[in-house]
Parts: C-alpha cells; sequence; structure tokens
C-alpha cells in the first residue's frame, strides 16, 4: 500500500514538474522577445545591423550573414525589434526540431511505438530547446555571423540524426539537410563550414552510416547551393571568389590573421568560485535524481526526494523568470561551460547505471554521437582569435546532448520519459539564470536593460527601441545636430572613431567602404587607406 502511494506521487508529481518546466520555457521566451525592444550595442551589434540593412554595399565579406538576413529586415519593415524575435523564434525552433529528432534517434527501439513523440517528450523537447546558452552570456539579439553559424550546426546536426545505413527517402532527406547546413555554416564562417564537413565525415564513418550515395547527395546540395548564393551575391563564382579572396587581404593589412598552425587549438578555461560551486552542485543533482533506481521499490522514497529537488529548481526557474529574485553566481568569462555540470551529472547517472541494471544498448554509434556532439562547440568557435572554450560556450547546448546520448543508451526500455526530466529542468535553471545576468549586465550597455525605457527613433526606417537614459539622449541629441546641418537618410558616411558603426545606423547613414572601418588594430590605418581607395571619388 505505500509503495503504490511513493509510485503515485513519483508519477504525478513528475508530470507537475514537467508543466512547470514547460511554463518556465514559455516565460523566458516571452522574456527574450519583450526584450528585444531594448537596448543596443554600437559596435558588434552597430555592425550586425549595418552590414544587415545593406549587405551589396561591400566588397570585401569573409562571412555572408548579412545577405541572409537582409531578405527578413526587409520583410519586417526594417524593425529591429521585430529583426531580433525573429532570429530569438528561428533559433529556438532549430533548437526543439534537434532535441526531438535527437530523442527519436536514441530511444531504444523495444520503447512504446513512437514514444519519441508523445507529449511528454514533446513537452520535455521544448525544455530542452529552451536551454540553448546563445545570446545568455552577452545579450547580443540581433542576427550576425555567430547566430547564423549556431543554427547552421543546429540544421547539420539534425540531418546527421536522420541519416541511416539503409537507402530511404529519410536518409535521402537526412542528406540533403546536412548539405544546407554545411553550406549555411560556410556562409556564416568558411572556417566551420570546413570543420563541419570534417567532423561530419568522422561521425558518418564511426557511427556506421557510411554510404557513398548519401555523401554525393549531401555534397551535392552543398555545392550547388553555394553556387546559387554566389551567383545571387555576385553575379558569378568568380566574382564571389573575389569577395572572399579580398576580405582575406583586408585581414592581412589589419593584422588579425592567424596562422594555419594556430587554428588548431584546445585553449582552455577556468570557472571562479561561485561558478564552480555551481558546477558541483548542479551536477550532484543530475546524479541523485536521475542515479536513483527508480524501478526498485526501496527506492522510492529517494526517488521522491529527488522530485522534491527537481520541484524546487523549476520553481525557482519560474521566480527568476518572472523577476521576483535574482541571483548572481559572478561575471566570469566562460559560464556557459556550466552546460558541462547537467552533461557530467547525465554522464555519471549512465555509469551508475551501467554498475546496476544497465539494459541499453551502447555501441560505437553512441560514442560516435557523443564525439560530434561534444565538438560541436569547438566546430562553431573554429578560426576566431578568441578563446575557443569562451566563444563555443554559445552552442553549449550540444555539450549538454553529448551527456544525454550517454544516458540514452545506458536506460533500460521500460523507464520513461521522468528519468530524463532532472536533466532538462537542471539544464534550464541555469540557462534562465544566465540568461537573468545578461539582461542586468548587456554586453557594452552602461545599465541594466530594466532601465531601457526612453522611447528612441533609430535608423532610416524610424523604427523604435526602448533605450536606457544615457543612451536614449545620446541618440537624440546626434539625430537633431545631424538634422540641424540638413543630413539626409542614406547619406553616405565614415565613422571615424573606429568602434562606433552603431551610430551610423542609428543615423540612418550609409556607411561608406565597409560595414565597420576597425580601429584599434595594428593594421587599422593600412585597412581604411585599401578599403576607401576603392571607393568612387564622388561617394567620397
Amino acid at each position: 500500500m505505500t509503495a503504490s502511494i511513493w509510485r503515485a506521487s513519483a508519477r504525478h508529481g513528475g508530470t507537475a514538474v514537467l508543466l512547470l518546466a514547460l511554463l518556465v520555457a514559455i516565460g523566458r521566451l516571452q522574456l527574450m522577445l519583450a526584450s528585444a525592444h531594448q537596448g543596443i550595442d554600437f559596435t558588434d551589434e552597430g555592425y550586425y545591423l549595418v552590414w544587415i540593412a545593406n549587405p551589396w554595399a561591400y566588397a570585401e565579406s569573409i562571412t555572408q550573414f548579412g545577405f541572409f538576413y537582409h531578405p527578413l529586415y526587409a520583410w519586417l519593415g526594417e524593425d529591429v525589434a521585430k529583426l531580433r524575435q525573429a532570429n530569438i523564434l528561428i533559433t529556438a525552433g532549430l533548437a526543439w526540431i534537434f532535441v526531438i529528432v535527437f530523442f527519436r534517434a536514441t530511444i531504444a527501439g523495444d520503447w512504446p511505438a513512437n514514444a519519441w513523440r508523445s507529449w511528454p517528450m514533446l513537452a520535455l523537447g521544448v525544455v530542452f530547446a529552451s536551454a540553448y546558452p546563445d545570446l545568455l552570456k552577452m545579450w547580443l539579439p540581433t542576427p550576425s555571423y555567430n547566430t547564423l553559424a549556431l543554427q547552421s550546426l543546429l540544421v547539420a546536426a539534425t540531418g546527421l540524426l536522420l541519416m541511416e545505413r539503409r537507402l530511404s527517402m529519410l536518409t535521402a532527406a537526412g542528406a540533403m539537410i546536412v548539405g544546407a547546413g554545411g553550406w549555411l555554416a560556410f556562409m556564416a564562417k568558411p572556417s566551420t563550414g570546413g570543420a563541419i564537413a570534417v567532423v561530419a565525415l568522422l561521425y558518418i564513418w564511426g557511427s556506421g552510416k557510411l554510404r557513398v550515395g548519401s555523401l554525393l547527395l549531401a555534397a551535392a546540395t552543398s555545392v550547388g547551393l553555394l553556387g546559387v548564393t554566389a551567383w545571387w551575391i555576385d553575379g558569378s563564382i568568380a566574382g564571389f571568389i573575389g569577395r572572399l579572396s579580398a576580405s582575406v587581404e583586408l585581414s592581412r593589412l589589419l593584422g588579425v590573421e592567424q596562422p594555419l598552425w594556430r587554428l588548431f587549438r584546445l585553449d582552455g578555461f577556468w570557472l571562479q568560485g561561485r561558478e564552480t560551486l555551481v558546477f558541483l552542485l548542479l551536477t550532484a543533482s543530475v546524479v541523485y535524481a536521475v542515479g536513483v533506481d527508480p524501478w526498485d521499490a526501496r527506492a522510492l522514497k529517494a526517488r521522491n526526494g529527488a522530485i522534491w529537488l527537481i520541484s524546487a529548481l523549476a520553481l525557482s526557474s519560474l521566480f527568476l523568470v518572472l523577476g521576483w529574485v535574482t541571483l548572481d553566481i559572478g561575471s566570469g568569462r566562460y559560464q556557459g561551460v556550466l552546460m558541462f555540470a547537467p552533461a557530467a551529472g547525465a554522464s555519471i547517472a549512465a555509469l551508475l547505471m551501467w554498475r546496476t541494471r544497465w539494459q541499453g544498448r551502447f555501441s560505437r554509434r553512441h560514442l560516435s554521437l557523443v564525439g560530434l556532439l561534444v565538438t560541436l562547440p569547438h566546430v562553431y568557435a573554429f578560426g576566431t582569435g578568441n578563446n575557443y572554450w569562451q566563444t563555443g560556450q554559445s552552442a553549449g547546448l550540444f555539450w549538454l546532448f553529448g551527456g544525454m546520448a550517454l544516458l540514452m543508451a545506458a536506460m533500460p526500455a521500460f523507464l520513461t520519459w521522468r528519468v530524463l526530466l532532472p536533466v532538462a529542468v537542471v539544464s534550464q535553471w541555469l540557462s534562465v539564470v544566465l540568461l537573468q545576468g545578461a539582461l542586468s549586465h548587456p554586453y557594452r550597455q552602461p545599465e541594466a536593460l530594466q532601465a531601457a525605457v526612453v522611447p528612441v527613433v533609430i535608423g532610416a526606417s524610424k523604427a523604435q527601441l526602448l533605450l536606457s537614459p544615457a543612451y536614449g539622449r545620446y541618440v537624440n541629441e546626434i539625430t537633431q545636430v545631424a538634422e540641424d546641418a540638413g543630413f539626409k537618410p542614406g547619406t553616405p558616411m565614415i565613422d571615424m572613431t573606429g568602434h562606433s558603426p552603431g551610430t551610423l545606423y542609428a543615423l540612418g547613414a550609409r556607411s561608406t567602404g565597409q560595414a565597420w572601418l576597425l580601429g584599434g588594430y595594428p593594421g587599422s590605418d593600412r585597412s581604411a587607406k585599401y578599403v576607401l581607395g576603392k571607393v568612387p571619388c564622388t561617394e567620397i
């Protein structure tokens, strides 16, 4: 009698926690969409907007994200807030699709038929998808080469999970999706495009999915899309190659070009005191909540304790999203690496199942999947001059699912979605905490985003954003000065500061030569001469 009561309590408690986590996921998405109306960074984000607004105005570009997002920008009436919201929804949607396809690919064959598309699994997909840490550390919601790179990896990973060794329509679709993902990655960052091609090939070979026809279809899709894009951007493949070559020369002049050998590095990272404590606590929470033997009647009370633990985390996530409580875990550069905590907890719990009642199907296919997923954040970062861990943490969702892949392999077939729930709740709690920190300390902005309450008309489209009082005064003053001097939107202008392309966007000016004439680099003057030397004298 007592055991049945504990079973019912755990069963209904798990459902209640799942519904609460789903509510948090929706609230978090709503918070991000609402925050898209607030704030602006005049450096990086200003560059993104200038580049998206008029990408065909610039002859050199190693990344083509401006061309991809320009149609969306134009369709949305050149409204910055709507563009940000669309970017958030696109990334969240692709993340959800990836998670559901991951469940489909990793659930054991003797689970109930189509278990991966049952309502609890679909809801879990929403919770996991809300845990992606992109944008969280440095609130930069405007589309960029980074968001395009992340979206491309979500597409490519989804396609790789769909591919199988046997010939089928689904395998063909997966191959084409992989090709499309590789093409998008190349358009975002050629270095990432090259890296994902190598990593995908290794995964296909290692997982036993290798089929020449599928590889040829993926390659043909990627090359075909690349050719169409080159024609669309520059009118010919030769013109597009010239664009890339000119951008390489510009990087050389600027002094930011890296030797080839330096691209292949691991780098290091470190967590601060509070961050280390959070990492250990979250890892232990996942190990306890997942590793407690849920099919043993003697462990039902302990399982109920795990339900209380994740219930408390889910409830605190809701309070954080609503702004009723705040939590400061520090301001370290590598907070996104904390996504390793639920991944580590899931991996340890999988090993505990191995030592007790492992009934999963662990094989080289699972090892290959783990290798693919934990490598993708470095694929995302590959080629950057910054620390790979610091950059790769924006794609930390893949780290999480590297650990999940081990857990899915270890789970006996008669377990249910409730075993996965603690991992979802812990990762969601972490993403909410990071989001709250990002909104409190937005990248290169003087105040918390909550202080951005001053309505300001910005850009040639006269769209409205809410800015902090200091930034609101700045934009209003420069706009008034420009209007008094007879300035007209679309007039060419050169940003002589080297670090404020967003000012030109705010005025509605057309940036001359490049979307951002970078200052502060050893070759800034040389690169400016190179770029401006190609601008017609009439424009100068």
